[in-house]
């Protein structure tokens, strides 16, 4: 997997993606003080991996996000984020949104308000509470 942004695991997700199968994965926590820095470099380097991708390929992209723990402000910087990918991709129909939770109380009430907010496609996948690598299993789901 390449990395997409460098970030600070223990604040910030790691940014990475796998070219076999066309998946950008945001994953780690979220609890930045001040996370509109991040998210606002995130979308344009999103965006501009975005254009290029799909410049060359007529293929589909997916974005799996795993957020263990994301605090206020990030909800509304991810919305921010979401949004921007919306306005861009939406008529493309080529980019899927995957949102994996463990199904505790983590964002569970802002969850569904995004995605009535967004018009991407959007999919809620719950990780069943024995699994013991998170990441491995957010990181094979999508094969």
């Amino acid at each position: 997997m390449d990395k997409l942004i460098e970030s600070n695991k223990l604040e910030s997700p790691e940014v990475l993606y796998n070219e076999k199968n066309n998946t950008i994965f945001i994953v780690g926590n979220s609890f930045m003080e001040l996370p509109q820095p991040f998210y606002q470099d995130l979308s344009l380097k999103i965006v501009e991996f975005l254009n290029e991708f799909f410049q060359k390929s007529t293929q589909s992209i997916n974005l799996a996000i795993y957020l263990e723990y994301f605090n206020t402000a990030s909800s509304l910087s991810i919305l921010e984020f979401l949004l921007k990918l919306e306005k861009k991709y939406l008529k493309t129909k080529r980019l899927n949104i995957f949102w994996f939770e463990e199904g505790d109380e983590n964002g569970e009430d802002i969850k569904p308000e995004i995605a009535s907010i967004i018009k991407l496609p959007f999919n809620f996948v719950p990780i069943h509470p024995d699994v013991d690598d998170f990441k491995r299993y957010v990181f094979t789901y999508i094969y």
